[in-house]
């Protein structure tokens, strides 16, 4: 017996069921894999299919659920839009990826992650860079930030999350670094329900017990499960939470407003520029989950000679890999996925293409030149200039 859909999950997984396709061509895995069942609106089908028991919910139906990198591009394309009701189906089929593994049909994959999680997270024991990591912070006992970084974060841009916590100390913010590291979101994701949610708590519980007022999040998709997930999971989180870049502007521009920070923007001293142009590449969980557009733009537009949009951005930007953790995804499609945005940034001609999440940043350290790709904060790092703050 299935466990119900949620109405949302319901709707979607129906409409999306009798589309006619329209969202196909954005789907990233199809344009690897060119095959139909990678169609969003096939793996909807199958799965309204198993709903009503018209057919098996086998090892071969479950694989399905896993050809999906949750950019939520179909989303974004969908022709409900017309109507203002955008059908969004990856929620669903992470319901399937768990209805699956409660059955027992999850891909083998799954068990050699249960395997990793038991060291510590979905890439296993990362405990050696979080105190490395550590080792950087200036906070003290009176701290009254911490930051979060997280599993991604340490284990896919340890870079970046290092520049983020030297930046914060030249700043002055001196923050603390979380003990914990598993958010216990991709965990539900991959289809380990029960055990993520069981994380999520244990993640909230130790943050509501910081003696601190913010709590800052490194990963746009941390900060989205925080905010939208937990709740849902009863791991409520009652600090306020700021993601990095708009913690940035408001402790840089010394204003808690985007408006505010727009007017001083050429008025701040302490920040100089990298010579050439650059171009920023939208996450798919600040594109089309947060709806995030403006915070790093405001930070990185000063900082080049010139910030040139991509001809895919904002809602509509195409990702350079998948941000959910990619459990069953061939090494090929994510090639793909990389090498199509790349096409983005190539045909600019920019000396930097700068990201806001770890996994564009290791998909790109990867694919494209090393030395044209920056995160926010090692941006705002190289360009810093030791002055007075507080002028």
């Amino acid at each position: 017996m299935l466990k119900q859909l949620s109405d949302s999950q319901n709707e979607s997984i129906k409409s999306c069921s009798f589309c006619n396709d329209i969202c196909v061509f954005a789907c990233p895995v199809f344009e690897a894999e060119r095959k139909t069942i990678t169609y969003p609106s096939r793996k909807a089908l199958i799965g309204y299919n198993i709903c009503n028991d018209w057919i098996e919910f086998d090892e071969e139906a479950a694989e399905v659920f896993y050809l999906c990198s949750s950019c939520r591009l179909c989303y974004a394309e969908c022709v409900w839009q017309c109507k203002d009701k955008r059908r969004d189906p990856v929620d669903a089929f992470k319901h399937f990826r768990a209805e699956a593994y409660t059955k027992g049909v999850a891909p083998p994959t799954i068990e050699q992650l249960e395997e990793k999680l038991s060291q510590g997270s979905l890439y296993g024991r990362l405990d050696d860079k979080l105190e490395a990591l550590k080792k950087e912070c200036a906070g003290s006992a009176d701290t009254k930030s911490v930051v979060v970084a997280d599993a991604d974060n340490l284990a896919l841009a340890f870079e970046s999350a290092t520049a983020s916590v030297r930046l914060l100390n030249k700043i002055g913010a001196l923050p603390l670094i979380s003990d914990v590291y598993e958010t216990g979101y991709d965990v539900v994701g991959v289809g380990l329900e029960a055990r993520g949610i069981a994380l999520a708590k244990k993640m909230a519980d130790y943050l509501n017990g910081l003696d601190v007022e913010k709590i800052v999040v490194l990963s746009p998709k941390t900060y989205w499960a925080f905010t939208t997930k937990y709740p849902e999971w009863g791991a409520e989180i009652k600090k306020e939470l700021l993601f990095e870049s708009a913690y940035l502007l408001e402790i840089t521009y010394m204003e808690p407003t985007i408006k505010a920070a727009i007017e001083s923007l050429y008025k701040v001293q302490n920040f100089g520029m990298l010579e050439g142009y650059a171009t920023y590449h939208d996450g798919s969980y600040f594109a089309r989950y947060i709806k995030e557009y403006d915070s790093c733009r405001l930070l990185l537009k000063p900082r080049f000679d010139k910030l040139i949009e991509m001809r895919n951005n904002r809602f509509k930007a195409v990702p350079v890999a998948p941000e959910d953790f990619p459990a069953t995804l061939k090494e090929s499609t994510l090639e793909c996925m990389a090498r199509e945005r790349l096409k983005d940034i190539d045909e600019l001609g920019v000396d930097y293409v700068v990201v806001s999440d770890p996994s564009s940043y290791a998909a790109l350290k990867k694919y494209c030149c090393k030395k044209k790709v920056r995160s926010v904060s090692e941006v705002m790092l190289e360009t810093f200039m030791e002055m007075d703050l507080r002028v």
